[in-house]
């Protein structure tokens, strides 16, 4: 494959005459190119046949092994899209990072009529997600996806192993810390800008995080204890 890029790209007038011109390299994410390389080649594949046939070098697209450049290409559009989705900028992604992990292990867990290929390129991918996604997921990831109601019970977490079910269920007791650690951050922080003295009414700071009908909701209240409290008692009659 890499052989027929080089010289499709290197020959003089050979991109013209494709459906879609082959890229070799370029990416930041090799499964990007991966992706365009075979989507190309399966795009202008009889292109390839007729321009190849006429140089005298049909030998290059005769090795491409086109079920396999299939193959790889659906594998790649699906990591592509799930990284594309995670990269939006006009609409908050970050508790999708920890479901698209797990999605994308399961998208590449072995398959039981895969070819050896395959399987090697299926354990690759989960190593390098493994290597690089894993690795950088961190607490307010794991916040996030909490308090998203749809993942709230975190049920895209594999349940197949005693160590699955643990993990799960140790994993629950670190967000409830994360989260009050985080939010007791938040609300000494705002205190402190507040920039109150000692003469000025007592204040207190406090944040909420409960469910109203499916949504979550996180308040911040600065007031004194029994308006706080009529505060919660209308919000969860309302």
């Amino acid at each position: 494959m890499s052989q027929l890029c080089r010289y499709v790209k290197q020959a003089t007038g050979i991109q013209e005459q494709l459906r879609k011109s082959l890229k070799h390299g370029g990416d930041t994410r090799p499964w990007t190119s991966m992706y365009r390389r075979a989507e190309a080649v399966e795009a202008s594949y009889e292109d390839l046949v007729t321009v190849l046939t006429t140089k005298n070098r049909l030998e290059l697209i005769a090795n491409v092994n086109r079920g396999l450049n299939k193959a790889i290409m659906e594998l790649t559009r699906s990591i592509k899209t799930v990284f594309e989705s995670l990269e939006k900028i006009d609409e908050p992604t970050l508790h999708l990072v920890v479901p698209s992990y797990y999605l994308l292990m399961s998208k590449f867990a072995p398959g039981i009529r895969d070819s050896a290929v395959i399987l090697s390129f299926r354990g690759n991918i989960r190593k390098y997600l493994d290597q690089k996604f894993w690795t950088s997921i961190k607490a307010f990831h794991w916040m996030a996806t909490f308090l998203d109601p749809s993942f709230k019970q975190l049920d895209f977490i594999p349940q197949t192993t005693n160590d699955d079910a643990r993990f799960k269920r140790d994993l629950k007791k670190d967000i409830d810390d994360w989260m009050s650690t985080e939010m007791q951050s938040v609300a000494d922080k705002m205190a402190e800008a507040e920039g109150t003295n000692s003469e000025e009414e007592p204040r207190y700071y406090s944040i909420y995080v409960f469910h109203i009908n499916s949504r979550t909701i996180c308040v911040y209240f600065r007031c004194r204890p029994r308006v706080m409290l009529a505060l919660l008692v209308y919000l969860f009659i309302m």
